[in-house]
């Protein structure tokens, strides 16, 4: 049998461990001051959309993923290109006219500087100004100077902007699906931190309830003690207040331990985790109130799902990725036969001066044809264009089985949603006939037609459905946070964009 001082006792070992639980003692308290935060669910979001870590790596995604954007544009890019180079020749060499040997000598010189740009429908043009010096100790000095176009047509593989497009409209669709991959990270994000608002707000809450609750069963202790030194009461009747007293401490005990778990997570989502941030205490200024849930049928919430879902518009954009991978492989399965044509006019003298006057003289080269070439089997540009094809008819599926997974889940939570909001009235009526019938219990208590017990019973279940119904509006705040969430509205809603 518990007794008075028994139960004292507990109480104070369970404020004890509830300050080292906090981090911080009594002793502590006066030495050092613990920031406080109020803090409404508006500025919770912000704060989370500010300082989380996660959500500020996936920002830098969409950027890395553009860089390949800009690489496969750089194709087109037009190149520049220059050579350099010198020979020297000493060797004994044999007349054919004399039969006797001489000593050749010679030097040469030669520079060039082309531009070459390659264009999405297939053709490349190269432009190039040579200049070739040749001198020896056996022939005169001679210098050529050489302008040359030349032009190359793709005619099957590799022809047209549809084959050469697609790598950067691959890319692009890859950007996008990088800011839709960050806008359902922050959705999710957004969606964490309110929920978490709410489950300490409910903790809170709870928190308060068993310590009203705590009251009560306190001063119901303090008049059965007395009743039962004046003898109305028999001392069969102490165990049962006392260990109601105890069950009091133990729930907010435990409402305690909840509220610093959730106080903990709140502050992961919303901060970037410094010391400072870890001891602050939250006080959330956001009252339950009544839910700001507009009535909406689950047809209109999948309609919104189909349009804003992040996951749906990643889905599509897959989608056509897979379909330009198709255009690519297919392409590659021609062979490759390119025409070319080259012309150009030529300049010799002694000199690069002279020379460069004499390109203007009838000489030219010029040369025109085709050029073939295809593996044998072309086994490698099969394999790829059967995975992409394949690939792409999985895609196709995927979508469609993500679009009956996405109404799956609206309908659910719409369903849950629902089940909130008639929980919320039953459990109200529940709770005034519960406070009714410990009302009751209480007079009977007085005139001595109920015992200790009778009314601890009605208390218990007058707490149970006081917790029940705080649970119900919290779930329906929470549920309302679901069904936005998985319909991708959830930052339109909160007036948010991932691009701000």
């Amino acid at each position: 049998m518990l007794s008075f001082n028994t139960v004292n006792t507990l109480r104070n070992q369970c404020l004890i461990s509830l300050a080292l639980l906090s981090g911080f003692s009594s002793l502590n308290v006066a030495a050092e001051s613990v920031p406080i935060l109020k803090l409404p669910i508006e500025r919770a979001v912000l704060m989370a959309l500010e300082s989380n870590l996660s959500l500020q790596i996936q920002r830098l995604q969409p950027e890395i993923v553009l860089t390949f954007e800009q690489l496969e544009a750089a194709r087109f890019d037009t190149v520049l290109s220059a050579d350099l180079s010198a020979n020297e020749t000493s060797q004994l060499q044999l007349s054919q006219a004399t039969s006797s040997q001489f000593e050749l000598e010679a030097e040469s010189y030669s520079s060039s500087i082309g531009l070459t740009r390659t264009f999405s429908t297939g053709t490349t043009i190269s432009a190039e100004i040579s200049d070739t010096s040749n001198s020896s100790n056996r022939t005169p000095d001679q210098q050529q100077v050489r302008v040359g176009l030349t032009l190359t047509q793709a005619l099957l593989k590799g022809f047209g902007p549809e084959v050469n497009m697609a790598g950067i409209q691959q890319a692009r669709i890859d950007t996008q699906i990088s800011r839709y991959e960050l806008q359902g990270f922050a959705e999710s994000l957004v969606g964490d931190v309110e929920q978490r608002y709410w489950d300490l707000v409910l903790a809170l809450q709870k928190q308060q309830i068993f310590k009203q609750a705590l009251e009560v069963a306190e001063q119901q202790r303090d008049v059965v003690l007395k009743r039962i030194e004046v003898g109305l009461l028999a001392e069969t009747e102490r165990p049962s207040a006392e260990a109601e007293v105890a069950r009091r401490y133990q729930g907010l005990l435990e409402a305690r331990f909840e509220a610093k778990r959730l106080r903990l997570q709140l502050i992961g989502f919303i901060t970037n985790g410094s010391e400072q941030d870890w001891i602050t205490i939250i006080e959330p200024s956001t009252m339950i109130g009544s839910s700001d849930y507009d009535s909406e049928s689950v047809n209109e919430h999948i309609a919104l799902a189909k349009q804003l879902r992040a996951e749906l518009k990643e889905a599509e954009l897959r989608e056509s990725r897979g379909d330009l991978e198709v255009v690519q492989t297919r392409n590659a399965l021609l062979p490759k036969l390119d025409f070319f044509i080259s012309y150009g006019k030529s300049g010799y003298a002694d000199s690069f001066s002279n020379a460069t006057k004499n390109i203007d003289e009838d000489s030219f080269d010029a040369s025109v044809g085709l050029s073939f070439q295809m593996p044998i089997g072309n086994r490698a540009a099969k394999s790829a264009n059967k995975a992409a094809t394949t690939s792409a008819e999985q895609m196709k599926l995927s979508l469609k089985n993500l679009l009956h997974l996405v109404q799956l889940d609206v309908r659910v939570a719409y369903s849950e949603l629902q089940l909130a909001q008639q929980k919320i009235i039953a459990v109200a009526v529940t709770r005034k006939l519960h406070l009714e019938a410990l009302r009751a219990e209480n007079e009977k208590f007085k005139v001595g037609r109920a015992t200790t017990v009778d009314v601890s019973l009605a208390q218990r279940d007058l707490l149970h459905v006081q917790l029940d119904e705080l649970d119900a509006r919290i779930k329906l705040k929470k549920a309302a946070i679901r069904l936005y969430q998985l319909e991708g509205s959830l930052l339109k809603r909160r007036g948010l964009s991932v691009s701000g």
